[in-house]
């Protein structure tokens, strides 16, 4: 936790006590907290930013404001807490005793950083404003709001000294004391005369404060606006970067009709970058705000003044407004952008969408046209082009597939992929082919897949074939794709010759891709990395034949298998195809992650495949029946590398003795927990090599207070432990006690 917001808390002496024991947290706000006389010492409470605030709040009338006790907050604030302080709504005596007399008199071993004060000018407050602020070394920002009370005018000869004083928001009367301010650059005043006079309070200030003119960057300021005003303003203030007058009535003839021609002749400082004026038109007066002269004199304005990247002219009566930021000539690819573009350059802009999410990347979008244009090519860094095989029989789909189903569509869709806008930002694709199956698996080795052929009969170019064939074409546009993933596509000469074209691809999936027959190149796929995958998804249907055989001759000896998966395949395909074709592969594979589905001989195979996958670190057996087969009880597996088992129980005994094996998994497949001795913890027990290695176990099978007992035994090292039990009258109920504490693992 970083942030920590309170508010109407009241802390008595415990409450205190807690929150200076949160280190952790970075920004504190309390707003209207009541202190009780703590006993916490001084500066104890060491938070990095702290807002402070005391208001009214809600309906309570001044007799109904709790004291929040600042002067005990002052105490507990840290010395080198950065604090901003607000007041606002309180009667005048409780901010003249309780604020602003704490803050004169406050020991300087209690005085925090005060970065900002916000404080209600009350009657009396010169007498602590000139010695308040020179001790508030940090104050950069101080605001004098008005509120109910009566403007205290300063007295002539009054001077606020401040070495770190930066920004002023207040009365226009209450100003002239912090005017010779060295640090001041940010002004903002608020005249609240119903009509200008002469001479004009607001220009008179604002020009007897010489040593403010060449400092000062940003003025706003809220009375009435007269076209001297805005003349005097430009002339004082030569280095303004920001001017903002907001006025509730316009004077001396100031109506639409005569505001533009003035503009033009306005002369605005050359540093100036924003101006906003907000202005009530006399009514009846002039044309509507939003005019060709006003296109113009925003054209004008642009042109005239490199710097301006912002100018907005708003009506309060009709709501309308000119708001026309700036792209200038000297910003990289200006000249692709509409002119209605946030005032970023374009390269600012593509930089923020590389680490948005694709919702907010959506939603930048939808903002606007130029934007959108932006934000385009981002919304395809992953794309996905699936078809559906038709039923050639009947014309139709089984599947209800999310993706597109049409080719033309695909196709299409295409087109605009291959673009360089979207080509270049696409980094991710996924290529899929759903094939139909009605009686078991479509055989995808059939005549009409096989693009090499001449004679295609019964060919149509409206199938999955082309599709791919299309898709791969379109490929090597996608310079800068790096994962590539492609699911039940048939691998003709064409298609082959294309994947192991893509020099760019740094992760390749393959689920269920059929290598043709013929021969292929060995070792010309050379793709950093690659997930490989055989599985049946369909019960009882026929698995064709993949040909694992042709991609292991495809694929070159340095890539890495994350991972090599078979799941669902039948005994002899899996023994015959697979198994043994892995123990005799030469060069061996480097495999970092192998999942088999169990079969009757399946611990035939696997002690001569362990030793020589020398990569490999994780092994998964899935159980295809609910007893997987007993292994001989003389077999032991060596491995020099692997340090997680996912699999059966009855299997786990030859692993056991695996030095680096540090992550178990088991399954126990017996329908009924033994009453006899405990399968479970007989081999676990026997596993001495592994009792102090062990950090991570997870056990799916029933569950008895005796094995958990054995479980925290036996392993003294553990880190992870996991059970998920199965429903047995053997199991605990929610009354057993846990383990004694001397057992429990570390």
């Amino acid at each position: 936790m970083r942030q920590l917001n309170l508010t109407g808390v009241y802390f008595d002496q415990a409450l205190a006590h807690m929150l200076c024991d949160l280190p952790q947290v970075e920004e504190l706000q309390l707003w209207n907290c009541i202190m009780h006389d703590s006993d916490v010492s001084v500066g104890a409470l060491r938070v990095p930013y702290i807002s402070y605030q005391e208001s009214r709040g809600g309906a309570l009338s001044e007799d109904a404001i709790p004291n929040y006790r600042f002067d005990q907050w002052m105490r507990m604030f840290n010395q080198e807490t950065l604090l901003s302080l607000s007041f606002f709504g309180l009667p005048e005596p409780r901010i003249q005793e309780g604020v602003l007399r704490v803050l004169a008199h406050a020991e300087p071993t209690v005085l925090p950083r005060v970065t900002r004060l916000s404080v209600p000018a009350i009657e009396h407050l010169w007498h602590f404003i000139p010695w308040i602020i020179p001790r508030l070394s940090s104050l950069g920002e101080l605001m004098l709001p008005q509120g109910n009370h009566i403007i205290p005018i300063p007295p002539t000869d009054f001077v606020v000294p401040s070495s770190s004083l930066r920004a002023y928001l207040g009365g226009v009367e209450l100003f002239p004391p912090f005017s010779a301010i060295a640090t001041l650059t940010q002004v903002s005043l608020v005249h609240t005369t119903q009509r200008p006079s002469d001479p004009d309070p607001v220009c008179e200030v604002l020009s007897a404060a010489t040593s403010l003119h060449e400092r000062l960057t940003h003025l706003r300021i809220v009375s009435h606006i007269t076209l001297r005003r805005l003349r005097t303003f430009c002339t004082l203030f030569p280095n303004l970067v920001v001017l903002k007058l907001r006025a509730n009535r316009a004077f001396d003839g100031l109506n639409r009709e005569a505001l533009i021609p003035e503009l033009y002749e306005l002369p605005l400082p050359p540093k100036i970058e924003e101006v906003s004026i907000q202005i009530q038109f006399e009514e009846g007066v002039g044309a509507g705000i939003e005019t060709p002269e006003g296109t113009a004199l925003v054209h004008y304005l642009g042109t005239t003044y490199p710097t301006l990247q912002s100018f907005e002219l708003v009506d309060e009566v009709f709501g309308k407004s000119w708001t026309r930021p700036f792209i200038t000539s000297k910003q990289p690819d200006a000249h692709i952008l509409p002119a209605s573009t946030p005032p970023l350059p374009p390269t600012v802009w593509q930089e923020i969408a590389h680490y948005l999410s694709p919702e907010s990347t959506r939603s930048l979008a939808l903002t606007s046209q130029s934007l959108r244009f932006l934000a385009q090519p981002f919304l395809f860094r992953e794309i996905a082009i699936h078809h559906i095989l038709l039923d050639r029989r009947r014309g139709r789909s089984r599947y209800r597939h999310p993706a597109i189903a049409v080719t033309g569509q695909v196709i299409e869709r295409l087109r605009f992929l291959e673009t360089d806008r979207i080509a270049c930002a696409v980094r991710k694709c996924s290529i899929a082919t759903v094939p139909w199956l009605s009686q078991g698996a479509l055989d995808m080795s059939w005549d009409g897949w096989d693009s090499d052929e001449d004679s295609e009969d019964g060919y149509d170019e409206d199938t999955s074939a082309y599709v791919v064939r299309s898709v791969f074409m379109a490929l090597p546009q996608f310079r800068n794709m790096r994962r590539l993933e492609m699911t039940h596509v048939y691998f003709d000469r064409t298609l082959c010759k294309g994947l192991c074209e893509l020099k760019q691809v740094e992760e390749l999936h393959l689920r269920s891709c059929t290598m043709h027959n013929a021969d292929v190149p060995t070792g010309a796929l050379r793709v950093p990395h690659i997930l490989y995958s055989e599985m049946n998804e369909v019960r009882g249907g026929v698995v064709p034949n993949y040909r694992w055989d042709q991609w292991m001759k495809l694929i070159g000896p340095n890539t890495v298998f994350e991972s090599m998966t078979f799941f669902g395949m039948d005994d002899l395909y899996m023994e015959e195809s697979i198994l043994r074709m892995l123990a005799d592969l030469d060069p061996m594979p480097l495999v970092v992650r192998l999942n088999v589905s169990v079969t009757e001989h399946l611990m035939s195979f696997i002690p001569s495949i362990l030793p020589r996958l020398r990569t490999l670190e994780a092994l998964v057996l899935e159980p295809a029946e609910l007893n997987a087969p007993d292994p001989p009880t003389d077999i032991v597996v060596h491995s020099p590398s692997l340090t997680s088992y996912d699999g059966p129980l009855s299997l786990f005994r030859p692993f056991s003795h695996i030095q680096t094996l540090t992550h178990v998994s088991l399954v126990d497949t017996a329908q009924e927990l033994s009453t006899g001795r405990d399968p479970l913890c007989d081999v676990l027990s026997a596993a001495a090599g592994l009792h102090a290695r062990l950090t991570h176990l997870q056990i799916a099978s029933y569950l008895t207070p005796q094995r958990l007992h054995t479980l925290c035994a036996l392993f003294p090292n553990l880190a992870v432990l996991k059970l998920r039990s199965k429903p047995t009258a053997h199991s605990p109920n929610r009354e057993v006690r846990p383990a004694p504490p001397n057992i429990v693992p570390r």
